[in-house]
């Protein structure tokens, strides 16, 4: 158990401070309520639960970076990834892990838009309703290769962006999107090397958390990549203080716990001490998180 989070810390000396790509857009950008992207095609995945759109005609603007098909069934099979993924995140979160089931809109299928995306946007999640809870959206690059240092194979960035934002809609059934964004990016980043453990992208963006150790946990500069960087202290929750999951994150409760107190009101800090206090032997939010990072220097 310590074993594996020392090899995490050892990892992160090597970072180097250029937090070039911006992942989710930011706060304002996120909390936009912009139109649906109208694309031309869609692909629906294999048990029904999600809709892939994505363009065949408009390539300029709109295409695929690769259409490949390599089992010939007219479906690109980047596209088929991306449901494969979203098909896999949706189980994992809610069969594997026990959070909330996502509210979808009239159809009963939740929609995935595969387009061009601002530099350095990896995926955005944008609520349809001024309420900026779900029904939800999510947009996907068409394109992934060369944006990590860390994961070379852009399938493995597919999936953990697939992940990282299919969690973000699942959060909107606890609280709403304009709440404390840090807590959100923190949850959906420290997912990713759940999701796709072999992928360890997550600690490029914790050179905030190395640099500005006085730094507040819930601090509100630099939202978006404060947020990513304190990825690693999900994971010293997730290995190391609920020991159910030192092997295996996904059988552990830690997070779930505090997102299902976290949906009951109060700021997010409250929700770690409660559940750490009534869950994990009286621990104290500040406990947790003094030891944690004494272990990153």
């Amino acid at each position: 158990m310590k074993s594996r989070y020392f090899i995490l810390l050892l990892l992160c000396s090597t970072i180097i401070a250029k937090n070039y790509n911006r992942r989710c857009p930011e706060h304002d950008f996120l909390l936009s309520r912009a139109s649906r992207p109208t694309l031309d095609t869609f692909y629906t995945t294999a048990n029904s639960t999600f809709m892939i759109h994505y363009d065949t005609t408009n390539i300029n603007d709109n295409g695929l970076y690769d259409m490949s098909d390599n089992n010939n069934n007219t479906i690109p099979d980047y596209i088929e990834s991306i449901g494969i993924a979203a098909d896999s995140a949706k189980f994992i979160l809610n069969n594997v892990m026990g959070f909330e089931e996502v509210t979808l809109d009239e159809d009963d299928i939740y929609d995935i838009y595969v387009h061009n995306l601002p530099s350095g946007y990896w995926g955005q999640t944008q609520s349809d309703n001024i309420e900026y809870l779900n029904p939800s959206f999510i947009s996907l690059r068409n394109n992934y290769s060369g944006l990590s240092d860390r994961c070379s194979n852009v399938e493995d960035l597919v999936w953990l962006t697939t992940a990282h934002e299919y969690f973000h809609a699942v959060q909107l059934e606890y609280r709403k999107l304009t709440y404390e964004p840090y807590f959100k990016e923190f949850a959906s980043m420290w997912l990713e090397n759940v999701f796709v453990p072999d992928c360890f992208d997550f600690l490029d963006f914790t050179s905030p958390l190395f640099n500005n150790p006085e730094k507040n946990f819930d601090s509100q500069v630099n939202i978006g990549s404060h947020g990513y960087s304190l990825a690693l202290y999900g994971h010293y929750l997730g290995r190391i203080v609920d020991v159910a999951g030192a092997e295996n994150q996904m059988d552990g409760t830690i997070m779930r716990l505090i997102w299902e107190e976290y949906k009951k009101g109060g700021n997010a800090i409250n929700a770690v001490d409660d559940v750490l206090y009534e869950y994990f032997d009286g621990k104290s939010f500040i406990e947790t998180w003094v030891d944690f990072m004494s272990r990153n220097l």
